[in-house]
């Protein structure tokens, strides 16, 4: 081809790498047609398909004298208009404070961040100190943990963190994103421009407010996840 002459070794080679690598890619297919199963199998590239399968995921109450902070940051568009949310529970599963702040133009794990920021000045106020903090972004999860940021420009912020954490008896806990609903319903509500906070059941937007009575009620969100068949 092209005055270049290859042997059919060197060809047959080319044929099974290209192959290899398309197999590769075969990881986000649910489904194969025989067709396809018979020429992996010819060339004996394992088949590893990820089933789509349901799961129930559920947010769960602390025990008595702690309190549960649950935050979440949104970003419309990373970079874009961004907000920070969360909500502080009692071990009643009843609502002691929930918040949403504005906080400008950046990315999701700025607002993350920013979130649990919030969530611990309305802890520091409000007098609590044993509290079970939840959040669905296993790289903030991973900063707290190591106490190191990942991001060189919120040294301030990540300071100010440090400091109030400091001062509590604390847990960090990852869950689902299903199970953090209530704190993302708030985060986009700051996207959205909207700074507040609420203390009454009442007055929360009827949205939050319907989340909030299926936590309280112990009632289960479906997540959706792949797993090798």
């Amino acid at each position: 081809m092209e005055g270049l002459m290859k042997s059919v070794q060197q060809v047959w080679c080319s044929i099974k790498y290209w192959v290899s690598w398309i197999a590769l890619k075969l990881k986000d297919v649910n489904v194969l047609t025989r067709r396809d199963e018979s020429i992996l199998q010819c060339f004996n590239l394992p088949l590893t398909l990820r089933k789509e399968i349901a799961i129930s995921v559920k947010w769960k109450h602390r025990k008595p004298g702690w309190v549960k902070l649950n935050v979440d940051g949104c970003s419309l568009g990373n970079p874009g208009p961004s907000g920070a949310g969360g909500i502080i529970r009692n071990h009643k599963r009843d609502l002691v404070c929930g918040f949403s702040v504005a906080i400008g133009h950046y990315s999701n794990n700025f607002a993350e961040l920013m979130s649990l920021l919030h969530g611990l000045r309305h802890i520091d106020q409000m007098g609590h100190l044993f509290v079970e903090i939840e959040l669905d972004s296993m790289l903030v999860i991973n900063w707290l943990r190591s106490q190191r940021r990942g991001l060189w420009y919120m040294e301030d912020y990540w300071e100010e963190i440090q400091s109030r954490l400091a001062g509590l008896h604390v847990s960090f806990v990852h869950c689902y994103q299903e199970s953090n609903s209530v704190a993302d319903d708030f985060a986009k509500l700051g996207a959205k421009g909207l700074t507040g906070s609420w203390t009454s059941l009442s007055e929360l937007p009827a949205h939050i407010r319907g989340n909030f009575r299926l936590d309280r009620g112990g009632l289960p969100y479906v997540q959706k996840v792949r797993r090798v068949c």
